[in-house]
């Protein structure tokens, strides 16, 4: 009787041993920034090429018909190339019109 009550006393140290060491890992990690519990992943949205894009470029137009994906792409009339606006939206159109491939095509015509 006695060895089973001096069982449970180990049994309930063991316990609460293992309790404070979860908490004080958890404080640990909070204090360093990491968050236990687990995130929700952000669902990610595409944008879709507007035809408004053109009074602003007028060198973008809406891809063909055979192109995949079409509705998130523009294509360039300077370049002739299909460029992907799920992204960056509008800002892919500026980022594209301000590079050096863009500017040599655009001195050509």
């Amino acid at each position: 009787m006695a060895e089973k009550r001096a069982l449970e006393r180990d049994s309930e140290t063991e316990s609460e041993t293992e309790t404070q060491s979860d908490n004080e890992t958890n404080s640990r990690a909070n204090s360093v920034g990491v968050d236990i519990v687990k995130s929700v992943k952000k669902r990610k949205y595409k944008t879709r090429y507007s035809k408004e894009w053109m009074s602003n470029f007028p060198f973008v137009k809406a891809c063909g018909q055979h192109v995949p994906d079409k509705e998130y792409k523009f294509f360039c009339s300077v370049c002739n190339i299909n460029l992907s606006c799920a992204q960056g939206g509008i800002n892919d159109v500026k980022v594209h019109s301000s590079k050096l491939i863009f500017q040599f095509y655009l001195s050509i015509e």
